[in-house]
């Protein structure tokens, strides 16, 4: 089956309750990717505000996620297929989810309807490189089009301003669920095989961890005189821990 990307009906009249201004974040979950080299790119949820009519965004997060819980299996398919295929390589700090908020005119003031964004249904992808009405994008048709196969609308189909960065869900809770089982059926294998470029730094890893735990069991297992302070059970573990964390940052 597949969705209407046409539909004229709000959210709301697709079963997702309430948007802007009464938005529902209760169903709103985190939403991040690990990309092929490496990064972890979140999508957080931004504080929106609107000053003389102009919509300003704040780096504060008012709420616990960015994206319904209903579609993050498939957004974060869709994101790590998107970069394995070389359609966008994808930037921490310049990506985000939902923003209780109605849609935005050209010149930055904002209409009386809500924007998919309040329902934590859009996303908007690396802003700088595809900026609402801009004259360049990044993301381009093979990207729109698979997109599309899961029932997200581009922004940079619109007849009127071009949202070049921006992706929403156009289907229902049931088309969610669906669209999710499909995803999962034909590109979670293509998500899951690694990259040279993981297996790599995955080699590498393993190298140093082998290392790391070995030295310091040996040191463990060593005589301790008074003067030195015993090896800490667990230490290998921890310190493992702490190096796998730090590659993620």
């Amino acid at each position: 089956m597949a969705v209407n990307l046409n539909d004229s009906r709000r959210a709301d009249g697709r079963g997702w309750g309430p948007g802007w201004p009464n938005c529902d974040t209760s169903k709103w979950v985190e939403l991040d990717v690990l990309s092929p080299a490496g990064k972890v790119v979140r999508f957080p949820a931004h504080r929106v505000s609107s000053e003389n009519g102009q919509l300003k965004f704040s780096e504060e997060v008012t709420f616990g996620g960015s994206v319904r819980e209903e579609i993050r299996e498939l957004v974060s398919l869709l994101l790590q297929v998107s970069e394995r295929r070389g359609f966008i390589n994808l930037q921490p700090g310049w990506c985000w989810g939902g923003a209780c908020r109605a849609i935005k005119r050209s010149d930055g003031t904002l209409t009386e309807t809500p924007s998919n964004h309040s329902w934590g249904l859009a996303l908007d992808i690396n802003a700088p490189e595809n900026p609402f009405g801009g004259s360049t994008h990044t993301i381009e048709r093979p990207m729109a089009d698979l997109w599309n196969e899961y029932g997200f609308r581009w922004g940079g189909d619109y007849s009127t301003t071009k949202d070049w960065m921006h992706m929403e869900f156009m289907g229902t809770r049931e088309d969610a669920k669906e669209m999710a089982e499909k995803a999962g059926k034909e590109l979670a294998q293509e998500v899951d095989e690694l990259t040279p470029e993981q297996e790599k730094a995955i080699k590498r890893m393993s190298t140093f961890l082998d290392e790391l735990t070995e030295k310091l069991g040996k040191a463990a297992d060593e005589p301790v005189s008074d003067s030195e302070d015993a090896a800490p059970k667990g230490a290998a573990s921890r310190v493992a821990r702490v190096v796998l964390a730090s590659e993620k940052e």
